[in-house]
């Protein structure tokens, strides 16, 4: 899947299919980085399916260019970091813009802050499921105490100081981290219109968002 191009009219069509990213890093694999302006359109969350493999995570938006992208008609799914790797599902890099419309967030899990999403940059998440995911690795909502400040919080999104983010009719449900299961917010600038939060949980603070 060529996830670079040059101008943000460019467009990928992703058709359905089930698509696992089923190298990990060490073997030449690793997250599908988006530099460049692009839409990215899928056939549906239920349709078109990016997979993590509980391997890798997913996407990232980043680098020198700050890309502006948008991605909509995805399952971004399986996705899984590590002690210093955030946003096992989608991170968005410090002067990165991301539209996210019509897409499910799902199943990820990571050692670093955001389990489904991290955001440093600015995001903007429409009509979209964020669910099941977790900080850190394997935490249920009724597991014992695992330690971890900032590091493990975040389950469904972690927005950094730098991050700009706005939640519009979506749903935020079913994430589970030490500290703001459902959303973190460590400093940045969120807004939520039209969204539904719940059933999310933490060990210690802010089951649905911790500000």
């Amino acid at each position: 899947m060529e996830a670079n191009a040059t101008i943000w009219e460019d467009m990928i069509e992703v058709p359905p299919g089930h698509y696992p990213l089923v190298l990990p890093s060490n073997l030449g694999g690793g997250r599908l980085r988006i530099t460049e302006d692009v839409r990215i359109q899928g056939a549906g969350p239920g349709l078109t399916l990016v997979d993590g493999s509980g391997q890798t995570p997913v996407f990232g938006v980043e680098g020198p260019s700050h890309p502006e992208v948008s991605i909509s008609g995805l399952a971004i799914q399986n996705g899984r970091g590590g002690v210093s790797i955030s946003g096992a599902g989608m991170r968005v890099e410090e002067g990165s813009t991301l539209a996210l419309s019509d897409c499910v967030v799902e199943d990820n899990e990571t050692r670093a802050p955001g389990g489904g999403i991290s955001n440093s940059g600015q995001l903007h998440i429409f009509r979209c499921t964020i669910r099941n995911n977790r900080v850190p690795i394997g935490l249920g909502p009724s597991d014992p105490n695992i330690g971890g400040g900032v590091q493990h919080s975040g389950g469904g999104i972690m927005n950094f100081l730098s991050g700009d983010l706005i939640i519009e009719n979506s749903t935020i449900s079913g994430n589970v981290s030490n500290r703001g299961g459902g959303i973190r917010n460590g400093g940045g600038s969120l807004t939520v219109k039209n969204s539904t939060i719940s059933g999310n949980a933490a060990r210690f603070q802010g089951g649905g968002i911790m500000n």
